[in-house]
């Protein structure tokens, strides 16, 4: 109760996520000529209003790269499957880009099941076009893990992270209690700690 109590504890959350944020806000002179844009998927939800629609995670990323896209002119993968059996994520992501942000998206890879699978397929996609240097848009915290993928791939990533965010200005004390918003960024986090554990004894 005591450890699931810390975890909840915004200065320990903020903690942990701070210790596997590796990457810089992307800048546009970043890296060596990167040839296109991939998005990694993180889920989607069926809504009443929508149907099979990105998660606000996933909306996260894609507006980036929608914003992205525009100002580098890139062409865009999206890359997730169908975990649970329905909707592939690339499909829903391709989705709302096209109709929503105006973002044409050159591929789509919706076998994935991870971002291990993530990373291989997508890679093995953009072989095929001669692209081996990619804008790489994932959430920081999730970042790390992404780049380690990244190398086993053989795709050479320019990060582009999306930030969590946090409470600007003066925080009312109210926020620095215990909550389910920071046990939930904490879970997060430890889950990227430990992949990225296991990834490298592999």
């Amino acid at each position: 109760m005591v450890l699931i109590l810390l975890l909840a504890t915004p200065a320990v959350s903020g903690l942990l996520l701070r210790s596997i944020n590796v990457a810089s806000p992307f800048s546009p002179t970043a890296g060596k000529g990167p040839q296109a844009i991939v998005i990694l998927g993180n889920g989607l939800r069926h809504t009443p209003e929508y149907g099979d629609t990105p998660s606000p995670m996933t909306l996260d990323r894609i507006r980036y790269g929608a914003t992205l896209a525009r100002q580098t002119g890139l062409p865009i993968l999206v890359t997730g499957g169908s975990p649970l059996g329905s909707t592939a994520e690339a499909e829903g992501m391709a989705s709302v880009l096209e109709k929503e942000f105006n973002a044409p998206v050159r591929w789509k890879e919706t076998r994935s099941l991870d971002t291990e699978d993530n990373l291989n397929y997508s890679a093995a996609i953009l072989k095929k076009e001669h692209i081996s240097r990619v804008i790489l848009i994932t959430h920081d915290y999730h970042m790390l893990r992404s780049l380690a993928h990244c190398n086993v791939s053989g795709l050479i990533c320019i990060p582009a992270p999306v930030s969590l965010g946090e409470p600007g200005g003066d925080v009312s004390w109210v926020y620095k209690l215990p909550n389910a918003g920071a046990l939930e960024a904490s879970s997060m986090a430890l889950h990227e700690i430990i992949g990225y554990i296991v990834l490298s004894i592999k």
